[in-house]
């Protein structure tokens, strides 16, 4: 796919590290970078949340807070959103911390193994109702079918994992 400008969106990403090492214990299964394309599918839902913040796409601050390589940044810097927090660092550490970045909207694709996704569900729920910033989660369908799911989405996160 190409971003707008006829040239091919991984033509304008940045390189990828040739090694990442990982500040918290990791699943080699779980690290999987979201392809850039499926990035590019969700600009008019970012352009649109921008709009409504008063903020360009510039200015936007996206938060995708489960790390593989850095793709996240390269792919939406290369769509024209530079201002993306996706650091090497423990998200749940972070949380338990209360150390969660300032950002406008939150863009992830959580690990499936584990109890990731359920934890990922509860958080963007939370941080929706807390502070009112959408979220755009990459998940696999199953997913809705999960008791935690509807649980959590209802209750603002308040119900997610127990």
């Amino acid at each position: 796919g190409d971003g707008g400008d006829g040239t091919s969106l991984s033509a304008r990403m940045e390189k990828p590290p040739d090694e990442v090492r990982h500040a918290f214990d990791v699943d080699a299964d779980d690290h999987c970078e979201t392809s850039p394309e499926a990035h590019a599918h969700i600009v008019n839902f970012l352009n649109k949340t921008a709009d409504a913040l008063g903020k360009t796409p510039r200015d936007l601050v996206i938060y995708d807070p489960y790390y593989c390589a850095g793709g996240t940044k390269r792919s939406f810097a290369a769509l024209g959103f530079p201002n993306v927090v996706n650091e090497n660092k423990d998200f749940y550490a972070v949380c338990e911390r209360g150390e969660v970045p300032a950002h406008d909207v939150l863009v992830t694709n959580p690990p499936y193994s584990a109890d990731h996704v359920e934890k990922c569900i509860t958080f963007a729920a939370k941080n929706l109702y807390e502070h009112g910033r959408p979220y755009f989660l990459l998940l696999p369908s199953y997913c809705v079918n999960k008791p935690y799911y509807t649980s959590a989405l209802l209750t603002g996160g308040a119900e997610g994992k127990r």
